[in-house]
């Protein structure tokens, strides 16, 4: 099993696509991608969460940039398409969270 956690936000379309690539032909079980769902409640959400716990520049302009680098759900679904991923499951889970199941079993 593959385990991707709160990365794939970091790389273009085109470099997750190879990523997918090859977790996909080095698992024999399947992948499991946990990673950010970009949303505007998140975004204001994370402001908030700064200024009550006062946190520095950094960290601030870093999670917010995470935030917008997030995906949609249908994102994934044409991840999946354009890759040929036929089992898969996408979820919403807490904190704005995505969990994406790829199977080959």
């Amino acid at each position: 099993i593959v385990l991707c956690t709160l990365t794939l936000h970091h790389f273009k379309n085109h470099e997750i696509e190879d990523l997918l690539k090859v977790f996909y032909k080095n698992s024999s079980i399947g992948i499991v991608i946990n990673d950010l769902h970009r949303s505007p409640i998140a975004y204001r959400l994370f402001q908030g969460l700064c200024f009550v716990f006062q946190l520095n520049d950094m960290s601030r302009e870093d999670g917010l940039t995470s935030i917008l680098r997030g995906f949609k759900k249908e994102e994934l679904v044409d991840f999946s398409k354009k890759l040929n991923f036929k089992k898969y499951t996408i979820h919403w889970r807490w904190a704005f969270r995505y969990q994406w199941i790829i199977s080959k079993i």
